[in-house]
């Protein structure tokens, strides 16, 4: 299989969510790429070219079968799994990401949060206790946990990464502004918040 882009892989989400936000019509079995673009927002030719990565899913004339091809986007992404996931950062983005329920529509599941804090450390947020950020390593390799959220302040991120490098850690989503390298075998998308609003000024600018 040829490597998808990431484009559309985050378009592969949203066309999971349109057909599990639809109306559930048994009678309408089968969706079109045009009315499943036209929901998504995106062209039926390009939905179609992104999911003619993965082989042929359609049937011609009748389109895809709304359950086998939402049933085939959960696998694809990986969300027929529970994927634990520590937080580090008990901070305001923290407990953000704590009460957001989509998470576990995703398969996805925070069960461990960190804090350098001492005013935050041993305290209860969302059922679960923040723990000292010295512990880190000790607790991911004693849990197998295998993707963490970076939520920290920038001067935080070094002594993060630093533990980090010595798990076997496999994905980071860091929220911070400071970039970290853990090497080929990581994954890691940085999500700089300021930067993504500072392109949301610029476009108003243009």
């Amino acid at each position: 299989m040829k490597k998808v882009p990431e484009p559309t892989i985050r378009r592969l989400l949203n066309y999971y969510r349109c057909l599990q936000n639809g109306d559930n019509n048994l009678e309408d079995e089968y969706i079109c790429s045009e009315a499943l673009g036209e929901k998504a927002g995106i062209k039926s030719t390009l939905l179609r070219r992104d999911l003619s990565f993965f082989g042929h899913m359609g049937r011609k004339g009748k389109g895809y079968n709304k359950e086998n091809l939402k049933n085939s986007l959960e696998e694809i992404i990986g969300m027929n799994q529970r994927w634990e996931i520590a937080l580090v950062g008990a901070g305001n983005i923290g407990k953000a990401l704590l009460r957001y329920q989509k998470f576990k529509e995703m398969g996805l599941y925070i069960t461990e949060i960190f804090d350098n804090d001492l005013d935050k450390i041993g305290r209860r947020i969302s059922g679960y206790i923040v723990k000292n950020v010295k512990f880190l390593k000790e607790t991911l390799d004693d849990k197998g946990i295998q993707i963490v959220i970076i939520a920290t302040n920038e001067e935080d991120v070094s002594d993060v990464a630093h533990q980090l490098k010595k798990t076997d850690v496999k994905a980071v989503w860091n929220l911070s502004s400071g970039q970290i390298d853990l090497g080929q075998e990581v994954v890691i998308i940085n999500e700089d918040l300021c930067c993504s609003i500072g392109c949301l000024i610029y476009k108003l600018n243009e």
